[in-house]
Formats: C-alpha cells, structure tokens, sequence
C-alpha cells in the first residue's frame, strides 16, 4: 500500500516538474524577446531604419555586439524566433512559439503580420 502511494506521488511529482520546465523555456523566449526589442529600438535610433530581412537570420550581424552581446537563442534549438520588416523598415514584428504560456499574458500584439504557427507572442513596434 504504501509503495503504491508513494509510486502515485512521483507520478504527480514527474508530470508537474515538465510543465514547470516547459513554462521555464517558454519564459526565456519572452525574455530574449525582449532583449530583441530593446537591441532594435537602439539600432533604429541610430540607424533611423530597423535592419531589412524577413527572417533572423540577419540580426546577428546587425544586432551583435554593438546592440547586444551575443544574439539570444532558443532553450531547445529549435529556431523559432521570427523577424520581419513591415513596409520602408519603418515598423518590425518579433515572434516566438510558446510551448505553455497564453500569448495573451505577454502582451501579444493583433497588428503584427508575422507568421508563426502554433501557440505564438507576437510584439511589434506598431
């Protein structure tokens, strides 16, 4: 009996500490997000133009070191963060796929044309 107790509280344990990681990673994105705006909002102010791409692929050489230290990445590797220009490179959108997290309690952005699938945060300039 009480191996069959403790046997269901590691169940438990093991099934909630992977919702926890989950949310960790998926707190990390919106982090890195955010290190992602700020780094922009300085190039622009220095630049007047947000660098011209449609993917992340460019803010590497645009963004790091001068703007950030080193370009964030994503806890699993698995690329997903996404960068578009909108129009002269006057207004830019930033997303991610979130694993847990409800897009809406990051402050998601309706205008941003990014496409991404899934359970995503969107943010914008806009």
């Amino acid at each position: 009996m009480v191996i069959g107790i403790i046997g269901l509280l590691t169940a438990i344990v093991i099934a909630n500490l992977g919702t926890a990681r989950a949310k960790g990673r998926d707190s990390k994105r919106a982090s890195d997000i955010k290190q992602l705006q700020l780094a922009l909002e300085n190039y622009f102010t220095n630049n007047q133009t947000y660098p011209v791409c449609n993917d992340t692929s460019c803010l590497p050489g645009a963004l790091a070191p001068t703007y950030l230290p080193s370009m964030p990445t994503d806890p699993t590797n698995s690329g997903n963060y996404v960068y578009g220009y909108i129009g002269n490179a006057s207004t830019y959108c930033l997303g991610i796929t979130l694993e847990v997290l409800n897009p809406n309690t990051l402050g998601t952005s309706a205008s941003c044309s990014t496409n991404i699938s899934g359970n995503s945060f969107k943010v914008s300039n806009q």
